[in-house]
């Protein structure tokens, strides 16, 4: 008997830039539940700055690993909802992912992940399509077999991919790059732990503030700037107590070098 090429354990993870003082979530929800009443449902966040692919992106990347094969995630962070880009269904590793082709994806692909085209229903609104394309797409994934006979393939080397600069190194130095900001105001960068298990940061200048390496908050004193390595292993520009994209008026891509030790 061939292997099914998924198999759903009935979770579903669903992440947005909705909010939740509106009820897109909760019909998302409900529309999965009509067909699937035993599905499960974990709120990655709601909370993804308004249009932010990037920041959808790189949450998607951080939380994928931490949950149980079989989970089905719903990604809806799409500035391009109603045009002609494509709706996806894609089985990457042992997870399935539904949302827009936009770059939403990007750091969940690999080379042996199998994508699909999902068609846009008739009827479906031009600005819900978490409603009308992805909550019903993730419930036939939950109901089985994969892929649907409307779905057409695609080779996944083609999908949207967020371009993001790379990390760069020359002497003792090295430059990277903000790629967003949490509810804290903390400047995550895509500097991260894990490429670079050799590097030694003794300080993070921005234009002309430069700013300690330190390995807690509690190291420096309040209201006082310090980078460093965030929970997830990438280099994060902070106040403590305080709010570092504010203060020190940061922006999106806006470049960091690091004086190395």
């Amino acid at each position: 008997m061939t292997k099914p090429m998924f198999q759903p354990n009935r979770l579903v993870a669903l992440l947005s830039d909705f909010g939740l003082q509106d009820p897109y979530v909760a019909v998302m929800k409900t529309v999965i539940l009509r067909q699937v009443p035993d599905a499960r449902f974990i709120d990655l966040t709601h909370e993804v700055a308004p249009q932010n692919v990037l920041q959808g992106a790189w949450m998607l990347k951080r939380v994928v690993p931490f949950f149980p094969p079989g989970t089905v995630f719903v990604a809806v962070v799409d500035p391009g909802v109603g045009t002609r880009r494509r709706n996806l269904a894609l089985f990457s590793g042992s997870h399935a992912f539904v949302g827009p082709d936009n770059g939403l994806f990007t750091w969940v692909l690999a080379p042996e992940s199998r994508a699909f085209a999902v068609p846009t229903p008739p009827g479906a609104s031009s600005t819900f399509h978490g409603r009308d394309v992805y909550a019903p797409t993730a419930a036939r994934i939950l109901q089985g077999p994969v892929p649907a006979n409307d779905w057409q393939p695609l080779d996944a080397a083609d999908l949207v991919r967020l371009q993001v600069p790379p990390v760069s190194r020359q002497g003792n130095r090295a430059r990277g790059v903000i790629l967003f900001f949490d509810r804290f105001g903390n400047a995550i960068t895509n500097v991260e732990r894990a490429q670079f298990p050799d590097l030694c940061v003794e300080a993070v200048r921005i234009e002309d503030r430069w700013i300690p390496m330190k390995r807690t908050y509690a190291d420096v004193a309040p209201g006082e700037a310090l980078a460093l390595w965030g929970s997830f292993g990438e280099l994060e520009i902070s106040i403590r107590e305080g709010n570092a994209r504010e203060v020190f008026g940061l922006r999106p891509l806006q470049p960091v070098d690091l004086i190395l030790c």
